[in-house]
């Protein structure tokens, strides 16, 4: 399944700053975010659950279901992410114990995410965006580990 550590060090305060470059018009979007994420209870003992409160965007408590494919020790699994009465499954691979690829199809678009942790207080992503075969979208993000006093 994802890392444990992975998991553990992904709880806490977060500051995120996401860059988003569309190729074809070359406009930028930038985006940033504080958010606090703790695990639920278990549901089961099979999946991990998350939730993740957003500082600046009221009302958006996102929830992560992680849920391993075959058994707990998979590489493979499922994150399901709920989100006002909606439902969206990303597949997810670990690649090692700092580096998680998440993949969602929908239709023509494939979205795929490479998050990599440096240490326990930082991480860096680079999503690509496809349709149709073709990168429409390239995204940067960073998240710092902040505490509470800020």
């Amino acid at each position: 399944m994802v890392s444990k550590l992975w998991l553990k060090n992904m709880e806490g305060n977060w500051l995120s700053h996401k860059t988003i470059y569309y190729l074809e018009t070359k406009k930028i979007n930038v985006h940033k975010v504080q958010k606090e994420i703790s695990k639920i209870q278990h549901l089961s003992s099979l999946n991990d659950r998350y939730i993740c409160k957003y500082k600046n965007l009221p009302n958006n408590d996102i929830i992560y279901d992680f849920v391993p494919t075959n058994n707990q020790e998979s590489t493979f699994g499922i994150i399901r992410k709920i989100y006002n009465h909606y439902t969206q499954e990303y597949k997810f691979q670990t690649k090692s114990t700092n580096n998680l690829k998440i993949k969602y199809i929908k239709k023509k678009i494939i979205y795929t995410e490479y998050i990599y942790s440096i240490n326990a207080n930082f991480r860096i992503s680079i999503t690509i965006i496809k349709k149709c075969g073709k990168y429409i979208a390239i995204c940067f993000n960073s998240e710092i580990k902040i505490t509470q006093n800020l």
